[in-house]
């Protein structure tokens, strides 16, 4: 079983030696490693003009936010002013004046109406917007880290293509050898072979018989004389 199992396994190892040294397979590796590290560069190349649009983006809605301030303030102190201008009720005395306490009131509705609308957009939306951004920014940046780590590890694997490929030939070299070495020290030094066993010749089987009657006869010889030398002893 162990001769059959170092066989087995010498020639697996024979196969695999084989197949990396096959000349299609090595070629087919390389251009692999190739075509990673140009598909990675393609991705880090557009990841790159992703996080340059993210950050413009970033900067307009900061400028916005800080745009749409300012105009804030404006319409803030324009209503103040509108205010300050509208008669109160009790104080209209004439269709015309009516009509321009109205048109105050239509204006200073439209205006408020207006600052809420602009104080939501920089409170809410503009800084949602701006958030969404930085957390795309920050994925994209995170991306881009990868893309660098895979071409980079690519790259040294292309590199070292040749002496790493020799070093694993060496290896499965090295393992065949020292497996067909056991086997050889093996069936040289016959630990293989199965354990003999002694075989009773049938002439030897008659000589065992041979030498128990003559010892039975020994020993009843030998009773007799101690049982007559016993009884002298008596008389």
């Amino acid at each position: 079983n162990t001769r059959i199992r170092l066989q087995s396994e010498i020639e697996q190892l024979e196969i695999e030696l084989d197949r990396i040294q096959d000349p299609a397979l090595l070629k087919q590796q390389r251009t692999t490693l190739k075509q990673q590290i140009q598909h990675n560069e393609n991705l880090l190349a557009s990841a790159n003009d992703t996080e340059v649009r993210l950050k413009e983006q970033i900067d307009r809605l900061r400028k916005l936010i800080a745009l749409q301030q300012d105009r804030a303030e404006e319409i803030n102190a324009y209503l103040k002013e509108l205010r300050g201008e509208r008669p109160s009720a009790f104080k209209v005395s004439s269709a015309n004046e009516a009509m321009t306490a109205m048109l105050l009131n239509n204006q200073v509705q439209e205006y408020a109406n207006r600052l809420s609308s602009i104080t939501q957009e920089i409170t809410v939306e503009l800084p949602q917007k701006i958030g969404k951004a930085q957390n795309d920014l920050a994925e994209v940046q995170r991306k881009k880290q990868q893309l660098q780590t895979d071409i980079e590890q690519a790259t040294l694997e292309l590199e070292t293509f040749e002496k790493n490929h020799l070093r694993e030939v060496a290896a499965l070299k090295t393992e065949i050898g020292n497996k067909q070495a056991t086997l050889g020290n093996m069936q040289t030094t016959g630990l293989l072979n199965p354990p003999q066993h002694s075989v009773i010749e049938p002439n030897s089987r008659q000589l065992f018989v041979a030498l128990g009657v003559i010892l039975g006869g020994l020993f009843g010889l030998f009773a007799a004389l101690l049982a007559g030398f016993l009884s002298l002893i008596h008389i």
